[in-house]
């Protein structure tokens, strides 16, 4: 990688949804910073390949930033309920 290692804060590390609903998970980003730099939650890719709300369960989402001079990534964890 290259450039400064950055940070995601999320409001939550580990959330619920029910069957069939998709939670929106630009909602649980609280700030994004790179050295002095902050970037918005636009600026993040959510990669929820894993993620399947048909299926209960657990699943991981995965929060990355590339920007041009910085990287992050962050684990939210996502129990699909019956």
């Amino acid at each position: 990688h290259m450039g400064v290692k950055g940070e995601i804060v999320l409001t939550d590390y580990l959330v619920y949804t029910q069957l069939g609903k998709t939670p929106d998970f630009t909602d649980y980003v609280e700030s994004v910073k790179a050295g002095r730099e902050e970037f918005g939650a636009g600026s993040l890719q959510i990669d929820t390949s894993k993620l399947d709300v048909s299926q209960p369960g657990v699943y991981s989402v995965i929060y990355n930033l590339q920007a041009e001079n910085a990287y992050a990534s962050i684990e939210l964890l996502v129990v699909v309920e019956e």
